[in-house]
């Protein structure tokens, strides 16, 4: 076997380890999801909050690392910014409707229109606080968009001191949303220390996994 098919092998079975690690880190975090969706919601809101800081520090203090001792610095920034970005894409998001959800006021609002985007399903909702209407378009699960339809009462909350954060009751949709920003945050992380991570991981094994040599 040539040189360049044994190279070709071994990025195959790089990336085959990578897609097992990150499926056995995805579902060990989405099994910690569902133990912390068996306590109170206030649980699952305030360590996604509390760890919405955690994470702004870890990666821009991670940046500023590979900044001074990167000599591409431009890159540094640059990946570093992404991964800020892609880490908190989910959050905000997510964070509000946690807080409606917790602490809302219940209310009705009318579905008004129902938009399929490709993997994703939202429905556009309206509903009335004093003289006022609000207007949302929301993520839902497959199985709330399949039961309603145009023009439908649904149960929503909202924020009484801020009535614009709101939240078309979805627990399910709202489970899996945290899973992705658990997991969203701790893969930001992880790609920034990836270097670490990997020289970590080698002197582990090269230390605990040594096998006797035959005599």
């Amino acid at each position: 076997m040539s040189r360049t098919d044994n190279r070709k092998q071994e990025t195959l079975s790089d990336r085959l380890k990578g897609l097992i690690i990150v499926a056995i880190v995805l579902a060990i975090i989405h099994g910690v999801n569902e133990v912390l969706w068996l306590f109170d919601t206030i649980v699952i809101m305030l360590i996604v909050t509390i760890l919405m800081p955690i994470k702004f520090f870890v990666i821009v203090f991670r940046t500023w690392q590979l900044w001074i001792t990167d000599d591409k610095k431009l890159t540094a920034l640059f990946f570093g910014f992404v991964i800020l970005v892609a880490a908190f894409f989910f959050d905000f998001r997510t964070v509000p409707e946690l807080w409606a959800y917790r602490l809302g006021v219940e209310t009705q609002g009318k579905a008004i229109e129902f938009r399929d985007k490709g993997n994703s399903e939202y429905i556009v909702y309206e509903f009335s606080v004093g003289q006022s209407i609000y207007r949302k378009e929301q993520r839902v699960s497959f199985s709330l968009y399949k039961s309603l339809e145009p023009g439908a009462v649904v149960p929503l909350k909202y924020l009484a001191s801020f009535p614009a954060i709101s939240f078309l009751v979805d627990p399910r949709q709202l489970k899996f949303q945290t899973v992705l920003v658990l997991f969203m945050g701790l893969a930001a992380i992880a790609s920034l220390y990836a270097s670490v991570i990997k020289e970590k991981v080698s002197i582990f094994m090269k230390n605990n996994l040594q096998f006797p040599k035959p005599a």
